[in-house]
C-alpha cells in the first residue's frame, strides 16, 4: 500500500503549488501512474510518506481506504494531506472520502485537497462540474524523476509483470537446485552454508553483478531455512539498496516457485529499504500468494502499511546478529 516518499540514496525536491503539481507527485511517488486508486499524500510531518491503496468497487467498501490509511497518518501525525481519488464513479469516491475525511478530522489532520480524477480531469471531490482538463506527462516532476533515474511504470501491475517467471531460466535453476538438495542431504554443513549464503550475497551487493545459475540454485534451496534465509538477510546492503534491487528482481525471475518465497521476500525487503513501496508490495504478493503464511512477510507487509521509514533499517541491522541466531537455533 504505502511509498515512502523518496528513495534516501537519491531524494528529489518537489514543492508543489497547484493541483497540476500534486497530480505530477503523485505517479514520481509511487512510481506508476495511479488507476483506480485512492492516494493520500502527506506534507510536514516527522516522516513524510505517501500511499495508495485501491479504489473499492461497491459503496459497501467505502470504509477500507480509510481503514487502511489512517493508521500510518495516526503513527507519523502530518500536519496536512491530500486526498486524490482516481476512477470513474463519483458517487462511491464521494463515500470514500466522506469517511477518510472523518478519520482525518477526528486525528487532527488538515485535508487541503481532496480531488477526483476522471480521466484526463480533475475536480472537486462533491464538486458537480465536469472537471479541469489536464496533462502531467510531461510536467517537470515528471521529467526531472526520469532524468534523475527513476522508472514510473504505465500502470501497478506492470511492476508485477517484471517479476514473472523466466521459464527457461527456471528450469536450468530447478535442476541445478535438486542436485544441490541431495548433496545437501548426504552431508548438512549448516554452520559453513549459512557462512556461504552469507558470504555470497554480500559480495554480489557490492558487485551488483547478477547470480550464476549454479549459486541461485544453492541460495535458493539454503534459504528456504529460516537460519540461512537471515544469513542472506543480514548480508543485504543498506547504503547501496537502490542497486541490489535489480539483483534480487532477476533472482525472483529465475528462481522456480517451489523455492520462490524467500527470494521474492527478500526483494521486498531490498525494495522497502530503497524507497520502493510499490515493488516491495508487489514482491510480497509474489511470496504470498505462493506460501500465505511466510513469516517474514508478515513483518515487511506490517513495515508499509505503518509507513516505517526505510532508515530504520539500520537498526535492525544493529540488533541482529545472524550468526548468534544461528548458534541459538
Amino acid at each position: 500500500m504505502t511509498s515512502p516518499h523518496e528513495p534516501p540514496d537519491h531524494p528529489l525536491t518537489m514543492r508543489a503549488n497547484s493541483a497540476e503539481d500534486l497530480l505530477a507527485v503523485a505517479p514520481v511517488a509511487l512510481g506508476f501512474w495511479p488507476e483506480e486508486s485512492v492516494v493520500l499524500l502527506t506534507f510536514e510531518a516527522a516522516h513524510q510518506f505517501h500511499a495508495r491503496v485501491d479504489l473499492p468497487t461497491t459503496i459497501r467498501d467505502a470504509a477500507r481506504p480509510a481503514e487502511a490509511l489512517l493508521p500510518a497518518v495516526l503513527q507519523h501525525r502530518p500536519r496536512r494531506v491530500v486526498v486524490l481519488c482516481y476512477g470513474d464513479d463519483r458517487v462511491l469516491i464521494e463515500h470514500v472520502w466522506h469517511h477518510l475525511c472523518s478519520g482525518l478530522v477526528e486525528a487532527g489532520v488538515d485535508a487541503v485537497a481532496a480531488l477526483g480524477i476522471e480521466d484526463d480531469r480533475y475536480y472537486l471531490i462533491g464538486d458537480d462540474e465536469p472537471g479541469v482538463p489536464f496533462d502531467v506527462t510531461n510536467h517537470p516532476f515528471v521529467v526531472q524523476a526520469i532524468l534523475a533515474g527513476r522508472v514510473i511504470a504505465p500502470r501497478r501491475s506492470e511492476i508485477s509483470v517484471g517479476l514473472a517467471a523466466d521459464a527457461d531460466a527456471c528450469a536450468r535453476v530447478a535442476a541445478l537446485a535438486d542436485d544441490v538438495a541431495e548433496i545437501r542431504r548426504g552431508s548438512p554443513e549448516f554452520p559453513a552454508e549459512a557462512q556461504w549464503v552469507h558470504d555470497l550475497v554480500a559480495r554480489h551487493a557490492a558487485s551488483h553483478e547478477p547470480f550464476a545459475d549454479v549459486d541461485l540454485a544453492r541460495l535458493a534451496v539454503g534459504i528456504g531455512s529460516v537460519h540461512l534465509r537471515d544469513a542472506a538477510w543480514a548480508a543485504l546492503p543498506h547504503e547501496t539498496a537502490r542497486l541490489a534491487v535489480e539483483i534480487w528482481r532477476d533472482a525472483v525471475r529465475r528462481t522456480p516457485e517451489h523455492l520462490r518465497p524467500p527470494v521474492a521476500c527478500l526483494l521486498a525487503w531490498t525494495a522497502w529499504h530503497s524507497g520502493d513501496g510499490a515493488l516491495a508490495w508487489c514482491a510480497l504478493e509474489e511470496c504470498t500468494d505462493l506460501d500465505p503464511e511466510y513469516s517474514l512477510a508478515e513483518l515487511i507487509g506490517g513495515l508499509l502499511l505503518n509507513a516505517v521509514p526505510p532508515s530504520s533499517a539500520l537498526d535492525w541491522a544493529e540488533g541482529f546478529d545472524w550468526l548468534e541466531a544461528l548458534r541459538a537455533g
